[in-house]
């Protein structure tokens, strides 16, 4: 057992067990002397009952927090008196030195007080954790938005305006419940657990209730997830929306039950925060609004403002070195960007072709030049959610037999490399 200070609690099985003592005795409020044997059989199965650094730190703790909550019976109050008297496990705190020792006595004088002080009234016990399962598998629902005198703050996942924003308060989106997933709990009374609820996010904001017969129609929202393999996904899970208080605050309604897809179950899901913070940008409807309005799609484009603009955003491109001053960077700047406007020309010489790829806003451009692909520049972030793979894949196709990607020397040459073979597309270094 480590212990950090001297007081009651200052070690690691109190801190170890006193989740466990709100599962107990919330679960066995009516039997408290059952709970506390369960706890006894726990703590003789899972730790050293002949350690008494933590024969001290499960009994202490436990009189502590059945004290404070009301609830100590006369067995557990005279184990800790038995204890104290015997001076049970201050030898461990005298090889600390003659001052810890004083302290360590003066902290349990302390404890013994208290625990021999009248009690007060029994103390609500309930465990942290989303004990019941909410809605029914199938439910669509629609909650209501609630921008108004809040910040978006997921610009760099999707690009939004304030004023857009906020112009989305009392409107509605929708989700759809997929499943309960019983999450973290309790090692002694395993029915206390997290209760998590899935729901598919759909997308669209409606300016009011609509009307649902079937949802087969309706789109999938895009959230950001960069677990494991970077992708969207419109699955999610939060503990805040485990909650029916956060569907009350957010005016959700019913819309029907309907059959769930079997493969959104198995989907990626990401964990969202769906929850205001008055010291941090960040609130469930930034949270759902960036996941709005994702429309993909790669075309072609001449457009050499579009081209330039997004390789002067890209990941790729302009990036200072902590290393460098401010004239150190602008020279470099200047540098790489005379080579890319000589190797866009190049291009245009040869007959090549330019192609976007779009995600909600353009976020990345290639070029091919016959069998030459060439030019790959992806905006900041868009690159961890594939596009770079996806942009290199459709040019592939474009460039035909014989298609080869030349490889600048760059900071990012790896990724750039990595991303090519992904595709499958032969690389040329240059």
């Amino acid at each position: 057992m480590g212990a950090w200070d001297v007081s009651i609690t200052g070690n690691d099985t109190a801190r170890d067990l006193i989740d466990e003592y709100t599962c107990v005795f919330y679960h066995y409020k009516d039997d408290i002397e059952s709970g506390v044997k369960k706890l006894e059989e726990y703590f003789r199965s899972e730790y050293d009952a002949d350690d008494e650094e933590e024969v001290c730190g499960f009994y202490y703790s436990l009189a502590d927090f059945m004290w404070k909550k009301g609830i100590l019976t006369e067995g557990v109050k005279q184990k800790a008196l038995d204890m104290l008297d015997s001076g049970y496990g201050l030898d461990l705190w005298a090889e600390s030195g003659d001052k810890i020792l004083r302290d360590r006595k003066k902290a349990l004088d302390k404890f013994r007080e208290k625990i021999t002080s009248p009690m007060g009234a029994v103390k609500k016990i309930k465990p942290n954790y989303n004990l019941t399962d909410i809605f029914t598998d199938g439910d669509l629902i629609a909650i209501q938005l609630q921008t108004s005198g809040k910040q978006y703050a997921r610009s760099l996942y999707k690009q939004l305006t304030q004023e857009e924003f906020e112009a989305c308060d009392g409107k509605y989106v929708l989700m759809q419940k997929l499943k309960c997933r019983i999450g973290d709990g309790s090692a002694v009374v395993p029915e206390i657990a997290d209760h998590e609820a899935y729901f598919r996010l759909f997308d669209g904001v409606y300016d009011t209730v609509p009307e649902i017969t079937d949802i087969s129609a309706l789109k999938d929202a895009n959230i950001y997830h960069l677990i494991g393999d970077p992708c969207l996904t419109s699955v999610f899970y939060s503990l805040d929306s485990s909650k029916m208080s956060f569907f009350k605050k957010h005016k959700y309604q019913l819309l029907g039950n309907f059959s769930v897809d079997e493969k959104y179950l198995e989907a990626p899901a990401v964990q969202l925060f769906l929850f205001d913070s008055k010291t941090v940008n960040k609130n469930a409807e930034s949270e759902l609004l960036s996941a709005m309005g994702w429309e993909f799609g790669i075309s072609e484009t001449d457009d050499m403002e579009l081209i330039t603009e997004t390789i002067d955003h890209s990941t790729f491109y302009s990036q200072w070195l902590g290393s460098m001053t401010r004239e150190e960077a602008e020279a470099q700047k200047a540098r790489e960007r005379e080579y890319v406007l000589a190797q866009l020309e190049r291009v245009k010489t040869e007959g090549g072709k330019f192609f976007c790829i779009k995600c909600g806003s353009e976020a990345g451009i290639i070029s091919v030049a016959k069998n030459r692909i060439g030019d790959l520049y992806v905006r900041n972030y868009y690159h961890q959610i594939g596009l770079g793979t996806k942009l290199l894949e459709f040019a592939k196709a474009q460039a035909g037999e014989g298609a080869y990607a030349e490889i600048p020397e760059c900071k990012y040459k790896q990724t750039i490399v990595h991303m090519c073979e992904k595709a499958g597309v032969k690389i040329v270094e240059v």
